[in-house]
């Protein structure tokens, strides 16, 4: 198999506008992760590579972080209509759109009438993975 740059792109919303439609409950995760000596950062890598563990955290802290991350994309699907996510990327001096952890939404790509609704808040980016 050869070797080389693959394009990706997401539809990426502001971290403000995850606070704006979660409010307390992004709020409660952002929180603990920081009093638990970690942060948004090392989580979207962990989403982004398929586990469900930061490393940094025992079981039990992990089990409470994915709780709290479940109810703010509950709460956002449920108030927009979009199903939200969290991903990583490090551009590694490419240029790329994403550099480190971005917050994404799917079902937007062909508006659906929440996708219409909250068009101005959604930006597709782009980045490349070398594989």
């Amino acid at each position: 198999m050869g070797m080389g740059n693959y394009p990706c792109s997401a539809e990426v919303v502001e971290q403000s506008f995850v606070k704006e439609i979660c409010g307390d409950l992004l709020d409660n995760l952002v929180e603990y992760l920081k009093n638990h000596n970690t942060d948004l950062e090392s989580l979207a890598d962990s989403i982004s590579n398929y586990t469900d563990d930061i490393d940094a955290l025992s079981d039990d802290e992990n089990i409470e972080v994915n709780k709290l991350y479940d109810l703010v994309v509950n709460k956002f699907n449920e108030v927009t209509g979009l199903q939200l996510g969290m991903g990583y990327h490090s551009a590694e001096d490419r240029g790329d759109e994403v550099d480190g952890e971005f917050w994404s939404v799917d079902g937007v790509y062909q508006y659906s009438p929440a996708g219409e609704k909250y068009k101005k808040n959604i930006i597709t980016k782009s980045w490349t993975v070398y594989g």
